[in-house]
């Protein structure tokens, strides 16, 4: 009996399933099945692995609080692609859901989860990144499904994906229709993340006062701790951008009591002290970032907090006390690059600010070698940092010629014993260096973390197993001592030589020779005596040196660094000491430029005397009434009317060489001759001679051919006319050996016989002597590189030569200088080498490198080494082309 009960039960629990699977049908067995299994089976599961995959995304958040955070917390591309797979098998479960359980009857849903299944599909594919899917989906259910409260939540969605597309108007549109739905349906909490959204959409359009409201509200009403504390976070950092700083840093002390996860907390610490301005009082916060200071948890952070302590006392025009704080900042960062280098620039701004180039020059080349190449503005940072570079190095050229000109220009007797009392001066500086350098060693070896014996077994005991005292004993020692190649004997300071009319920094004559050959072992007087300018010619190029060198100086100051005051200071020297030179004119016009700009700009009043521009303007005029700066004074359209004639005289050019390329050659010969005869200043000149010489040669004029050629070397040395035509020379006159060579054998003569003397008098017109240059094998030398001012940027180059020397003549120290050699062509010097056989080492590996130099080397620049007499020799007489000779005969 009880058999035939449990059968019977079977068989009616059987058909209870059966006719309750129907998804068409919305009886209430029917409704309970598809509801309980979608739920229970599918929904629940896809529900828990999208909990889990948000707590995923944000325990794994890495954010930089000190820029302004994203409302939401979304993964990287890459994260999001990490995400596919739970993303897809949260579709899969959901569409299972949509597939096997949806109950569509006369158009009405009875089951309440496939509304919310695909919103879930659309959530998954927004987090995969696949926006045009979750648009499809969160705009059907909110459509679709217009009496379920799934339609707010799906319109979050909707405005999120629209926002991530950029599509601000649409995400405006969806969002002001959901606010207006009052229904009381709306969900709890919804009206939090509608202002949370809003907030998003003004932030990402850079809209931050319109976000304000928003992100207020949504911090208020929020109940998620963790999105309180960031919303409130973000708050405060609008607040800061906005200028509202007592709101800035009441919102962040209101993170702090939020008690959010400790990095934020620390950095809404952090962030009050860099909201900081004079109205408010900041012992508060001075005194918090102190006691956080002293807290070793906090190591990791000690450079921010000292940072920010900075930032309070330059805020409040505490300068000697913020300075200090930003090296300790740099002296405690342990791993901490980005923060590091912001030291750095703060330390190199505030120098530039106080015109101490030399300093902000060492803080931005620190800077911009330590910040990453992504950080905001670090190619203005890299360009400031050339900038300066080329400043101290001119304004060295400046100071050691000065001293070197001073001490040449004593008597013997006073010359001798001021130069020995500098020798005495180096070799206290030596041993004092000496003592510093144990006195720091000792300090090292005496903090309490630095041992002389190994790990205790913490690893944190001994020095080198304690990342933060190594990264302070190591930026002590820079900081001291300066980069040192890893080798034996580092402390040596005097190793190798260098040239004493080499740059230096900013050196009085009284100690010129406490910097000059510091890097030698010892000089005797007579060696330092030879390097001083003692003869004319040495000092009129010492002379010159300064001369250029003030030049670039006030250029520097005027175009690059925007400083007129030091500008006009080294300007006006050049007019007053070097009146006579060549630069003369150009830095009387630069100072008429500066004065007309203070003028116009207004406010500017001076004595009346040199201090305006109809002063330099009249000295222009009258002095120099045909230069092209008195044209540009009294034509403002001068350049636009040279530049049209230059066009003009482009175009005549190039209709002549068409005749010559057409063979009409009485046409071309009498279009150069006129050019010849009527514009001496004609731009293309050098190009019409050539092209007359080919002409004549095609007409078979050989003699007329010959002594053209040798005019247009003689007229243009230095340009391509001019070696082209030596060129077609040369093959005249290897042309012309051959015929005689030829004609010597069909008379039956020796052909080597008396060839030489026949040679020699085809070329003794082109003999160079080279007698003003004398060999010196174990004499100090440099490397030089010489190219055309126009073709390419003097620091380009330099750069390029300081990455090949970085990468290969890293231990050697060299120095790259540049100036112009003569009104064409500007010299890059690398210095220095102890001898021949060291500068003919770095010469042919410089030829060699196909690498770094492949692009500089294709140019066939003129290269050489020369020591430093031949330089002074060569900079005098300005005939490189003659030291090439001389380099060839006795180098190569």
């Amino acid at each position: 009996m009880r058999r035939l009960f449990h059968i019977t039960l079977a068989i009616f629990a059987g058909l209870f399933l059966l006719t309750s699977c129907s998804k068409k049908k919305s009886g209430f067995t029917n409704r309970l099945y598809h509801n309980t299994t979608s739920h229970y089976n599918w929904y629940f599961n896809a529900s828990e692995i999208m909990r889990l995959t948000k707590e995923q995304v944000w325990t794994s958040k890495e954010e930089d609080y000190l820029e302004l955070l994203p409302v939401y917390v979304m993964p990287t591309e890459e994260g999001a692609k990490n995400l596919y797979p739970q993303m897809d098998e949260v579709i899969e479960k959901c569409s299972t859901v949509i597939d096997r359980h949806s109950m569509e009857i006369s158009k009405k849903e009875h089951n309440k989860w496939i509304d919310d299944c695909y919103l879930m599909i659309g959530v998954a594919n927004f987090y995969k990144g696949q926006y045009a899917k979750s648009e499809e989906m969160s705009s059907y259910v909110a459509k679709k499904y217009k009496g379920q409260s799934s339609r707010f939540e799906a319109a979050i969605w909707l405005a999120r994906t629209y926002i991530e597309q950029e599509r601000y108007g649409k995400a405006a549109t969806v969002l002001s229709v959901v606010e207006d739905d009052n229904s009381k349906d709306r969900p709890k909490g919804f009206a939090w993340q509608l202002e949370a959204v809003k907030a998003q959409m003004m932030l990402r359009q850079n809209r931050y006062k319109d976000a304000i409201p928003y992100l207020e509200d949504a911090s208020i009403l929020c109940t998620d701790k963790q999105m309180k504390a960031r919303l409130t976070y973000i708050l405060a950092q609008v607040y800061n951008i906005e200028g509202r700083n007592a709101n800035a840093i009441s919102a962040y002390e209101t993170v702090v009591d939020l008690k959010p996860d400790y990095e934020m907390e620390f950095y809404a610490k952090i962030s009050q002290a860099l909201a900081f301005d004079r109205k408010l009082d900041s012992k508060k916060i001075k005194d918090m970032l102190l006691k956080m200071a002293n807290d070793e948890k906090n190591e990791e952070y000690y450079d921010q907090i000292y940072y920010a302590l900075a930032d309070i006392e330059i805020e409040e025009q505490n300068i000697p006390q913020g300075v200090d704080y930003l090296k300790t900042s740099i002296r405690t960062s342990i791993d901490n690059p980005v923060q590091k280098g912001k030291s750095y620039l703060r330390l190199a701004e505030l120098n530039f600010a106080d015109r101490n180039y030399v300093l902000a020059k060492n803080y931005y080349d620190s800077t911009a070698t330590i910040l990453p190449e992504d950080f905001p503005n670090y190619k203005s940072i890299v360009a400031k940092a050339n900038s300066l570079n080329d400043l101290v190095n001119n304004l060295e050229i400046v100071s050691t010629n000065d001293s070197l000109i001073a001490l040449a220009s004593l008597d013997e007797k006073d010359r001798d014993k001021k130069i020995l009392k500098i020798m005495a001066q180096l070799e206290a500086e030596k041993e004092q260096k000496r003592q510093e350098e144990l006195d720091a060693l000792e300090r090292l070896q005496n903090r309490p973390n630095f041992s002389s014996g190994g790990s205790s077994g913490s690893g944190r005991k001994w020095y080198f197993y304690n990342t933060n005292a190594l990264s302070s004993g190591f930026t002590e020692f820079k900081s001291r001592w300066g980069d040192r190649p890893n080798e034996d004997n580092w402390r040596r300071s005097m190793k190798t030589d260098i040239n004493l009319s080499g740059p230096l920094q900013g050196i009085p004559s009284d100690s010129l020779l406490a910097n000059v050959g510091a890097d030698e072992e010892e000089k005797t007087l007579e060696d330092y005596l030879e390097e001083l300018p003692l003869d004319a010619g040495e000092m009129d190029a010492a002379h010159y040196a300064v001369i250029e060198a003030l030049y670039d100086i006030g250029t520097i100051y005027k175009e690059r660094l925007q400083d007129d005051d030091n500008a006009i200071e080294s300007f006006l020297r050049i007019t007053n000491d070097y009146d006579t030179s060549s630069y003369s004119l150009p830095a009387h016009y630069q100072l008429y430029r500066i004065y007309v700009e203070k003028e116009e700009s207004g406010g500017f009043v001076g004595t009346g005397f040199r201090d305006n521009s109809m002063y330099y303007k009249t000295v222009i005029l009258a002095d120099y009434p045909d230069s092209e700066f008195a044209k540009l004074i009294t034509n403002p359209e001068y350049i636009t009317d040279k530049n049209r004639n230059i066009e003009e005289e482009r175009k005549a050019y190039e209709s002549t060489y068409k005749k010559y390329s057409r063979r009409q050659y009485t046409d071309v010969l009498l279009a150069c001759n006129t050019v010849i005869r009527d514009e001496p200043n004609n731009n293309y000149l050098s190009k019409y001679y050539l092209i007359k010489a080919l002409t004549i040669g095609a007409q078979k004029q050989p003699e007329a051919y010959e002594t053209l050629l040798r005019e247009i070397i003689a007229k243009f040395r230095g340009t391509e006319e001019a070696d082209k035509a030596a060129e077609l020379l040369g093959n005249l006159n290897e042309l012309k050996a051959q015929l005689a060579r030829d004609e010597k054998k069909a008379n039956g003569k020796d052909s080597d016989e008396d060839l030489s003397v026949s040679t020699s008098e085809d070329n003794s017109a082109f003999a160079v002597n080279t007698s003003m240059y004398k060999v010196k094998d174990d004499s100090e030398h440099f490397f030089a590189l010489i190219f055309p001012k126009a073709e390419d940027s003097s620091t380009d180059i330099k750069e390029t030569i300081a990455d090949f020397n970085s990468n290969s003549f890293r231990s050697e120290n060299l120095r790259i200088t540049n100036s112009f050699i003569d009104r064409d062509h500007q010299i890059i010097i690398v210095r220095s080498f102890g001898d021949k056989e060291t500068a003919m080492n770095y010469f042919n590996t410089f030829a060699a490198n196909q690498s770094t130099l492949k692009e500089l080397n294709g140019k066939e620049y003129q290269t050489f080494v020369i020591t430093t007499k031949n330089f002074t020799t060569l900079f005098r007489n300005k005939n490189a082309d003659v030291y090439q000779a001389f380099f060839e005969q006795n180098y190569l």
